[in-house]
């Protein structure tokens, strides 16, 4: 059970970091090419886990672009391999997992031609719109990429509580001789009687093994519920809460409660998880004009807020 929520949550935001930047029809992710072929490969092997997650995004002429027909996402290591499946949370994004616990592990995603596959998986109503007996545009764009060194969180301890939005918390973790890039996200999720609500936040820093982090960067000022006016001036809240902010996470933001009310309510607590990745740069293959192949190894701690 642990295992599985620890890969449910790392593909969450891995799908939040390739979905970021794509709420408005004329915005595009960093370093996606305005001709041919892009891919966006995330992939993440969390602390003492035994299953890395993997997620992939692919782009034609700027555009997020769906697999269509027989096309399909495939990633692989030396031991395993399995298809990317499509994701309903953000469309055009693709995840799944491959056992793998080693540092070094090379990961290779490539789009594939296997209508039989991609026919029990498709975006649409597969029995409406049959499967395309032709390759599409994406096939045969492939990527990879290794995992560096693992990571482990040393501070803050678990359940520590901060009690001031002045606050700093100082994430330190262990270091390496290589110079890797790091990304800290804090993920925010504060109460206010019965009323709840989230804040994701990202953070680039190098991999030195130590990043203060503002309190006040991390958390919202209030617990702020959007709420849908029915005739008759009854109020009723869209924001559902689900223990971490499944929804904040996989969107960053794109999600969007269409309100036309926004409450405020004081902050009594907040459960606040601070996961940290440390990043290499993989390789995009022949062929692709732009987009990004990140591989992480990733550590999280879970603190609070109580003012």
């Amino acid at each position: 059970m642990r295992t599985h929520f620890y890969l449910r949550m790392s593909c969450a935001i891995l799908l939040g970091a390739l979905s970021s930047g794509c709420n408005k029809s004329d915005d595009k992710p960093e370093n996606i090419a305005s001709e041919g072929v892009s891919l966006r490969i995330r992939a993440d092997l969390p602390v003492d886990q035994q299953q890395a997650s993997v997620a992939a995004s692919a782009y034609l002429n700027g555009q997020l672009r769906p697999l269509v027909g027989g096309d399909i996402f495939y990633a692989r290591n030396t031991s395993q391999q399995r298809e990317l499946r499509y994701t309903a949370d953000v469309p055009g994004l693709y995840q799944n997992s491959l056992d793998d616990n080693n540092s070094g592990t090379e990961v290779i995603i490539d789009i594939r031609f296997e209508p039989d596959v991609a026919r029990n998986q498709r975006w649409y109503p597969s029995d409406l719109l049959k499967v395309e007996s032709q390759a599409g545009r994406l096939v045969g764009y492939s990527a990879r990429g290794v995992f560096p060194p693992s990571v482990r969180i040393n501070e803050p301890l678990p359940d520590t509580t901060y009690r001031s939005r002045t606050d700093e918390a100082i994430v330190s973790w262990n270091t390496t001789n290589d110079n890797y890039q790091a990304e800290v996200i804090s993920i925010a999720a504060c109460h206010s009687g019965v009323h709840s609500s989230s804040f994701t936040k990202k953070f680039t820093t190098t991999d030195n093994g130590s990043f203060t982090l503002q309190l006040e960067q991390a958390l919202p000022q209030s617990v702020e519920v959007k709420e849908d006016v029915k005739p008759g001036g009854i109020f009723f809240p869209l924001y559902r809460s689900l223990g971490v902010p499944f929804l904040d996470i996989v969107t960053f933001g794109l999600f969007s409660l269409k309100s036309s009310v926004t409450r405020s309510y004081p902050i009594e607590y907040c459960n606040l998880e601070l996961k940290l990745f440390r990043i290499q740069i993989g390789q995009l293959g022949s062929g692709v004009n732009g987009g990004s192949v990140t591989m992480s190894r990733s550590d999280s701690v879970n603190v609070r807020y109580e003012p």
